[in-house]
């Protein structure tokens, strides 16, 4: 039996061993177990969103869970990088591109490194954001199943 969607929740352990989430839909087009698993195993969807998010976050990626843990890498707390702070969040708008409803995403511990100029506006003009931008717009589904559209990014929460 498919699913219109799948929820995919990425848990996340910042500096000081506080929990945080992204969480986010893929298209269910699969009917069996095995099928469904492929989706996160290899250079499926799945991996397309991690890897983008993995370029533009400083937490430790805790846990990927979809019904049923699917990752758990080793996550100990980044010690050594003062941004992995869960309250420092690039906050994603986005829409489904169908019925224009809008959602927001917030990837926790943002690399301050992907600030430009001092602005609180992500450019998803190139680098690791256009890599996330791209990747989002590819995988990420409304939970209606329409394709989205990332429409802005912010950067909020402390730094240091």
């Amino acid at each position: 039996m498919a699913w219109p969607t799948i929820t995919v929740n990425q848990a996340y352990l910042d500096r000081s061993s506080e929990n945080t989430s992204v969480e986010y839909h893929l298209t269910d087009t699969l009917s069996g177990l095995a099928e469904w698993l492929s989706l996160f195993t290899g250079t499926g969807p799945y991996d397309t969103v991690k890897d983008a998010i993995a370029g533009v976050t400083d937490a430790g990626h805790q846990k990927t869970t979809a019904s049923f843990i699917i990752e758990t890498p080793t996550a100990a707390a980044p010690a050594s990088i003062d941004s992995a702070q869960r309250e420092q969040v690039l906050r994603i708008k986005y829409k489904d591109s169908v019925t224009g409803k809008f959602y927001r995403m917030s990837i926790p511990a943002y690399k301050p490194s992907l600030m430009t100029d001092g602005s609180d506006i992500a450019d998803f003009s190139a680098g690791a954001l256009l890599a996330l931008k791209t990747a989002l717009e590819a995988e990420v589904v409304s939970e209606m199943d329409n394709p989205i559209v990332v429409i802005s990014g912010e950067f909020t929460g402390r730094l240091g």
